[in-house]
């Protein structure tokens, strides 16, 4: 059983929106362009996508606190990637597709990207008095990937995702600073 912490969690995730509100004071060519080599995604887009998976997942997590469980299709538990991941706090780069309700509109700006992240600011903080119950939430909701999870386990695998957009984001950086220090 992997064990989580509600608690931790969320104070990473603060940090994280922390993050990812500096991000959103970036110029608007960087924010809002790709840059090309490292993700087909603006860093605006990668804000918004961690943004929608954090609401889907905070969907979940407020259905299992109230005692409304997903169909599980893993047969109750994680599967070898969702243990891996979850375990480790790492996904790899370029391994996975995300579903479409959670694909950034191609145009999203700094706007959309505040909307978003104001969203998921929001309801985190709505979640945070009941750190203490997401243990021991009764049932799971299946995730495509990494399988039936418990409602500790979404808010993990939510702060995990946004931390790997967030990485994206940061090579994004780098390769806008290369590209402005070549001229």
């Amino acid at each position: 059983m992997l064990l989580t912490r509600p608690h931790r969690e969320i104070e990473a995730f603060r940090a994280l929106h922390a993050s990812a509100r500096n991000v959103l004071a970036w110029d608007a060519g960087r924010l809002e362009e790709p840059a090309r080599g490292v993700s087909e995604w603006s860093a605006a887009r990668h804000l918004v996508h961690l943004a929608l998976v954090n609401e889907a997942a905070f969907d979940h997590i407020e259905a299992l606190l109230d005692g409304r469980s997903g169909p599980c299709k893993a047969g109750g538990r994680l599967t070898l990637i969702g243990a891996l991941v979850l375990g480790t706090g790492w996904i790899p780069r370029g391994k996975g597709k995300a579903p479409q309700r959670v694909v950034p509109p191609g145009e999203a700006r700094r706007r959309e990207a505040d909307e978003a992240l104001r969203r998921s600011e929001d309801r985190l903080e709505a979640l945070a008095p009941h750190s203490s119950r997401l243990r021991s939430a009764p049932g799971r909701v299946h995730h495509f990937v990494f399988g039936d999870l418990t409602a500790a386990q979404w808010l993990r695998m939510a702060r995990v995702h946004a931390r790997h957009h967030l990485r994206i984001v940061r090579y994004i950086e780098r390769a806008w600073s290369a590209a402005r220090a070549r001229g």
